[in-house]
């Protein structure tokens, strides 16, 4: 077991060297149904020797629905090292979450309840967007505070089981998210990388 979560965190810091050897920005229309309803905006950025910046912001305008989503997260030595999310219904907060790593843990704090988790997130969410899941069978949610099952589905595609039951399809080109894909009770929800 232990063997296996080393195989992982060397392959993970493969991925982040060679990605995150340079900043990368990344926009993406948000389409909700046929609708053109916002962007997101996907930031990678490397700070100093083996630390690593996400940064990713979105504004979506449904038909009376504002939603706006921060999402932060840092990686040192191909490690989560902390992380927080934040989003806004309307102008009001309606989610947050913090993620820290405090020696040999993580310390978890998600609407108002903190716990802790003793094992290394080499892979989160705000990573989909600019590597590829390769190999990867759980990906940690800093939403939702939890591991999330991730499935290769056919070449480039994978889908993302999340703790609430829905389930989100992520495709790739040449190791970057070009489209993602969620269906939702009321709409289908698409991102659409934008050409540079």
């Amino acid at each position: 077991m232990k063997t296996i979560f080393i195989i992982k965190l060397c392959i993970a810091q493969i991925a982040l060297s060679i990605h995150f050897s340079k900043a990368q920005d990344l926009t993406y229309h948000i389409f909700v149904g046929k609708k053109h309803a916002g962007i997101l905006k996907a930031q990678m950025n490397k700070l100093e020797g083996d630390l690593f910046k996400l940064h990713l912001e979105s504004n979506t305008d449904f038909t009376l629905v504002e939603i706006y989503t921060l999402l932060e997260a840092e990686y040192r030595n191909g490690q989560l090292q902390r992380a927080s999310n934040l989003q806004k219904v309307n102008g009001k907060v309606k989610n947050t979450s913090q993620i820290t790593w405090i020696g040999n843990q993580y310390k978890i704090s998600l609407a108002g309840e903190e716990r802790f988790l003793q094992k290394n997130i080499v892979f989160s969410v705000a990573m989909l967007y600019h590597i590829e899941p390769q190999g990867v069978n759980n990906i940690f949610s800093e939403r939702f505070g939890v591991f999330c099952k991730i499935n290769k589905t056919a070449s480039n595609q994978y889908e993302l089981e999340m703790p609430d039951g829905k389930i989100t399809k992520y495709l790739y080109s040449n190791g970057i998210c070009t489209e993602m894909q969620s269906d939702h009770t009321l709409a289908n929800i698409r991102l659409i990388l934008q050409d540079k």
